[in-house]
């Protein structure tokens, strides 16, 4: 069994695998899902949040573990775990990238948000500290396949999202994050990272195992039993 690592991605928090962990944990895996700072119940500052801020807490979080560590991703999260991968490689066995951003040395995630939400976002954070998820975006885009009641569970949660973090240049090598085994997750329905998003992220950066799933971007929230049983099979294999 594995010792999962949950990395949520930009503007939720641990709260956002409330339905999957369990799933995990009854086929006996280990499921840690850590707030990064600011947050869910972190209270750092926003102007103290930086990209770098979060790699270190998933680091320590791994560093407290045994071996058999697995990352998992989601979203903004991807760049986490991949910067956490160049820093302590042999203490981690694989990546899981769930609709995540699988970035190449040098990129931001500004640098690859073309189409026009990431594009609208782009616009915000440079025009202040915080990044904001208009309601529109938040139920058509970011929730599209969650129900009402997902929806008004979620929406109170979110946390204003640091505009830092987005504009970081990711740092990783061959030796170091090129040397861990790679997983993705594709989500066919997301309407944050698109198929065609997804699909040249992996072109670019080859993963050992993809597995397919009909969910949108929220997928740890609207198909749980779906997710859960994707990552067993990496887990597994």
């Amino acid at each position: 069994m594995a010792n999962l690592v949950l990395v949520h991605g930009a503007w939720h928090g641990a709260w956002c695998w409330s339905k999957l962990a369990p799933l995990l944990e009854v086929q006996g895996h280990l499921v840690l899902t850590p707030d990064m700072p600011g947050h869910g119940q972190d209270n750092t500052p926003l102007s103290r949040v930086t990209m770098k801020r979060y790699v270190r807490r998933i680091s320590e979080t791994v560093e407290n573990l045994g071996e058999n560590v697995v990352l998992v991703g989601h979203s903004m999260g991807g760049v986490v775990i991949s910067q956490v991968a160049e820093q302590i490689p042999e203490r981690i066995e694989k990546l899981i990238y769930l609709t995540g951003f699988l970035l190449q040395n040098g990129q931001t995630l500004f640098s690859t948000m073309q189409h026009e939400h990431g594009q609208s976002l782009s616009v915000a954070a440079q025009n202040g500290t915080a990044l904001e998820v208009p309601d529109q975006v938040f139920a058509e885009v970011f929730y599209s396949d969650c129900t009402e009641a997902e929806r008004s569970w979620a929406k109170p949660q979110l946390a204003a999202q640091a505009a830092l973090p987005f504009a970081s240049k990711i740092a990783v090598t061959e030796a170091g994050f090129g040397s861990v085994c790679k997983a993705y997750i594709q989500c066919e329905l997301d309407c944050v990272i698109r198929p065609d998003e997804q699909a040249q992220m992996i072109a670019a950066t080859p993963c050992e195992h993809v597995i397919s799933v009909a969910a949108g971007h929220m997928a740890m929230i609207s198909q749980p039993e779906l997710l859960a049983a994707a990552m067993c099979k990496m887990v597994s294999s």
